[in-house]
């Protein structure tokens, strides 16, 4: 059979989490080979416990240029992957793609709202893992798939993993020492993890809450080691990083820190039963930060210890993992939902419902949720879709969803893409008319 190709030039991180595509692919596909092409210095060390995929990198090219291929998905943004898609042979594409005149377009709608949420991700509740899939996975088979059930044990051996890809994604030295002096002083048993560049860091933790040395356990595993020690750990208190991916899915519970220009939504711990510590600030989710990090300082070693003295209880800044219609979803004790979050749900059953796999029910609920709950909101959308109306009517400003309400930008910066993707075809722009007249009048009914 026909080999299918996953593109994905990005990070450890990005490689892990088309672990779930690998894994329906194979039930889809049972016959068909699956290869990974990435950067090496990415995947060395994944081959090890990506067991079932062939990994190949730019080194490989000329062997992939001879196959022909059953399915290529581009994942990755960067314009090289777009070439490398529209040059090599297969049967049906996915994601970004050139054209022989160098322009560049998007294949799949689930791959094309993915690229709309760049600097607008506040509203979307579609995990990147699920993103990644929807358009050559059925629906039926991930709502229907069941993941392995984690055991709701208390902590006592407690794994910190120390770096990220980013030094904004991570708490300072000063939080870590903190914490593991809590811990210690509470009764767990901390360990240090991380590669070379924690190594410092870890050393100073090391000696200013003099912990043991076998306590310190960076730079000693290589990855596939990491993976298998991951068992010897009741829990890992991590940030949103490659490692956390592989832990998640080697079965180990996590306590995602889910810092700097990063959302759970998008990218948590993917499977139900793990957490996320969250700040619950309004900039948040954010993709890029324009608020010196202040969400860095609105997580406290308190509040983990909070969180383990209660556990698997849930304190304030805690999110569990969940689903929601068989999809990722975040749940929290908060006795109400912000706005956000009822406008996430809303967008959520709305772009479910525009993509088939779902009545529009949900979401003309939710709606009437919102208005229920502030009644005043009903002028302002009704605002939104006129001024929205007449720029589709009119003259198309592309860079108009950075212009209107945020609740709103989710929906204009997603149609406004989709009609760049066909050069503003009119039977799109009529379509996309329609689609803001049929909203209006759920609106003005809801």
């Amino acid at each position: 059979m026909k080999p299918i190709l996953i593109v994905q030039l990005h990070r450890i991180g990005d490689i892990v989490l088309t672990y779930p595509l690998f894994l329906w692919l194979k039930q889809v596909y049972p016959h068909n080979p699956i290869f990974i092409l990435g950067e090496k210095a990415f995947w060395q060390d994944l081959k090890d416990v990506f067991l079932g995929v062939s990994f190949f990198s730019w080194e490989n090219l000329s062997f992939l240029t001879k196959q022909k291929f059953s399915l290529i998905i581009n994942l990755s943004h960067r314009k090289e992957s777009a070439f490398l898609t529209r040059d090599l042979q297969a049967e049906k594409k996915i994601g970004l793609i050139a054209t022989k005149n160098n322009e560049f377009y998007v294949l799949g709608k689930w791959q094309l709202y993915k690229n709309s949420l760049v600097h607008n991700n506040r509203h979307n509740s579609f995990h990147w893992a699920e993103l990644n899939s929807l358009d050559v996975i059925p629906y039926s088979l991930l709502k229907n798939t069941k993941w392995k059930k984690l055991p709701a044990t208390s902590p006592k051996k407690i794994g910190l993993f120390l770096g990220a890809s980013s030094k904004d994604k991570t708490p300072g030295a000063s939080f870590w020492i903190e914490l593991t002096q809590k811990l210690l002083f509470k009764g767990y048993t901390p360990f240090l993890l991380g590669g070379e560049k924690e190594k410092a860091l870890a050393q100073q933790i090391e000696q200013e809450c003099l912990l043991p040395r076998q306590a310190n356990l960076t730079a000693r595993f290589a990855l596939k080691e990491f993976s298998k020690s991951l068992s010897y750990f009741d829990l890992l208190i991590t940030p949103d990083t490659g490692p956390m991916h592989i832990a998640v899915f080697m079965g180990q519970r996590v306590l995602n820190l889910s810092l700097g220009n990063v959302s759970a939504w998008d990218t948590g711990p993917y499977l139900p039963g793990n957490f996320v510590l969250r700040p619950l600030i309004s900039c948040y989710p954010c993709w890029e930060c324009n608020k010196n990090l202040s969400c860095n300082q609105k997580v406290e070693p308190r509040d983990i210890l909070s969180f383990l003295e209660h556990y698997p209880l849930l304190n304030k800044h805690i999110g569990i993992v969940s689903r929601r219609r068989g999809l990722f979803y975040l749940e929290h004790n908060l006795p109400y939902l912000s706005f956000k979050e009822e406008f996430r749900s809303f967008w959520f059953f709305y772009f479910g419902y525009l993509f088939g796999l779902w009545p529009e029910d949900r979401a003309k609920r939710c709606l009437n949720h919102i208005f229920t709950l502030r009644s005043s909101l009903r002028k302002v959308w009704i605002q939104e879709i006129a001024k929205f109306l007449k720029i589709l009517k009119k003259d198309i400003d592309e860079e108009y969803w950075k212009k209107s309400v945020p609740f709103f930008r989710i929906f204009t910066s997603y149609v406004l893409l989709n009609l760049q993707n066909v050069n503003f075809a009119p039977k799109e722009i009529i379509r996309s008319i329609s689609r803001l007249e049929e909203m209006l009048d759920w609106v003005k009914k809801a």
